[in-house]
């Protein structure tokens, strides 16, 4: 669990792909913000941010286990 966002649908638009990229480079500077902040690790950071986002995720989200398999809520 790396708090980044992936895409489960391989046959998505270009349009697409640039956004989560997007939304990647946001979430990889926040969790360097917030390790720097509070003297962590970026990899902690984005482990709980990860966690923080499974829990409070609505029935049929889909994430990925630290197995690399694709589950649902």
């Amino acid at each position: 669990m790396d708090g980044l966002l992936l895409i489960r649908d391989k046959k998505v638009n270009s349009k697409v792909e640039k956004l989560v990229q997007a939304e990647n480079e946001d979430r990889n500077l926040l969790f360097k913000l917030l390790a720097k902040d509070t003297g962590g690790d970026t990899k902690l950071v984005a482990k709980k941010f990860a966690k923080g986002i499974a829990s409070r995720a609505k029935k049929g989200h889909w994430f990925k286990n630290p197995a690399g398999n694709w589950i649902t809520k």
